[in-house]
């Protein structure tokens, strides 16, 4: 027989592992109710966050222009800037609160029938670009603003509206709209009273323009990340090495969001640039979707003559925000040609063109190489060797693209400080250099 401190002992374990055992699954369930009370709280930060980043309006680009009104006289600077930035708040606490579900802010900036509009709004999806507005009437106690005081102005602008879907956005309408809108200052500020439509039109873009000679020819120079800090004489500098050897357009990638002082060097760029007789195509890096679309629109129609092409960012023609997007662009600068890789899929020109796109890009060799019509991008070279199983696909991509044409490399990678040609550029150089 088993002794009974033995008997004893053994039902003390089966206890205590038992009681452990329990206290172990209370504590996993308490963990579930816990988190089952928090992820809805944290779904709901999380979308207001992304409404709020949505609704932020970095101003590289003024989202408002004035063009000449009846009222022009009777307002002056000050009064006028706070007019037009009480309307472009108006405008992005509306695109937060119909994102997010967050109502509080409108009252700020609305006001009488406006309000009761705004209120009134769906949940979804509201951008808009490319304001030009007028003063109408102005109606003014004195010289200084004081409540009471309304204005009212004619706007014309872009705007896109979507309401979410399972996977991505649906019933996606991009419309010019007129809109006359009355402004009145209530408790120290100006809120929007009235909204009162004119007219909205949806037009269809234009087929995509031609690019002659297309992609596939172009032996492209992206430039290095410091170009915005380039003065005049480092502009031609380079300008006339690349024109030397027969080389570009140049890429010039644009940070997200673009910096004013980014703009202001890339028109100083194109001014060298195009009195040197090279090309330019303005490049943003992250992927046009729909919510970005309203940035790259005030961007695109404000580019220096003469730009050649821009680079909106890969665009997934899966994506019916992405391929409306470019077709919001289309509408903003119908002039200028749009060059992008397509994500998710081949560089085929003929779905680039279904697109909006009028060239493609592709970073694959192999796809390259099945589409002639495609812009080849070579990957830059690091600042340590590649390993052996990485220097295969380059090589193979500078042999391709040195024996095609149609590349796209760093500028850097491509042409020494002194302008002659890198060991890797010799490669991708196949015309001698002009006198």
């Amino acid at each position: 027989m088993r002794p009974p401190d033995g008997r004893r002992a053994r039902r003390l374990k089966r206890t205590l592992f038992a009681l452990l055992l329990l206290g172990t699954l209370g504590g996993v369930l308490l963990l579930l109710q816990v988190l089952g009370h928090l992820y809805p709280r944290v779904t709901a930060v999380q979308e207001q966050v992304s409404a709020l980043n949505l609704a932020r309006r970095p101003e590289p680009v003024p989202a408002l222009r004035w063009q000449p009104g009846p009222a022009d006289g009777q307002l002056d600077g000050i009064s006028r800037e706070d007019i037009r930035q009480a309307y472009l708040l108006a405008h992005a606490e509306l695109t937060y609160a119909q994102r997010s579900g967050d109502l509080s802010g409108l009252p700020g900036v609305f006001t009488g029938p406006a309000l009761t509009w705004a209120h009134g709004q769906e949940r979804g999806l509201r951008l808009d670009w490319n304001h030009r507005a007028a003063l109408s009437t102005a109606t003014l106690s004195g010289p200084a603003p004081a409540d009471g005081d309304h204005v009212t102005l004619r706007d014309v602008s872009w705007t896109a509206t979507a309401r979410p879907g399972d996977a991505a956005w649906t019933d996606i309408v991009v419309a010019r709209r007129t809109v006359d809108v009355t402004l009145r200052r209530t408790d120290g500020r100006w809120r929007v009273e009235q909204l009162r439509p004119v007219g909205q039109t949806s037009p269809v873009p234009t087929p995509p323009p031609t690019l002659t000679p297309g992609v596939g020819t172009w032996r492209s120079l992206t430039l290095p990340k410091t170009w915005a800090d380039w003065t005049p004489q480092t502009w031609d500098t380079w300008l006339a090495h690349v024109r030397r050897r027969k080389l570009g357009p140049l890429w010039v990638p644009l940070s997200w969001p673009p910096t004013r002082a980014e703009l202001q060097a890339l028109d100083l760029g194109a001014a060298r640039a195009a009195h040197a007789g090279v090309a330019m195509v303005p490049a943003f890096t992250t992927p046009l979707t729909l919510e970005t679309v309203s940035l790259r629109a005030q961007v695109i129609a404000l580019l220096p003559p003469g730009t050649l092409a821009l680079d909106p960012g890969p665009v997934d023609p899966a994506d019916p925000g992405s391929v409306a997007a470019v077709g919001a662009l289309r509408l903003a600068a119908p002039g200028v040609p749009l060059v992008a890789t397509l994500r998710g899929a081949s560089a085929d020109l003929t779905v680039a063109r279904r697109v909006g796109l009028s060239g493609v890009m592709t970073a694959d060799p192999a796809v390259a190489a099945r589409f002639p019509d495609a812009l080849l991008a070579v990957p830059g070279r690091g600042r340590l060797p590649p390993l052996p199983w990485k220097r295969r696909p380059q090589d193979a991509a500078l042999t391709a693209a040195g024996t095609r044409g149609g590349w796209q490399a760093p500028l850097t990678n491509v042409l020494g400080p002194d302008g002659q040609p890198t060991a890797r550029g010799t490669r991708l150089i196949r015309e001698p250099a002009a006198p």
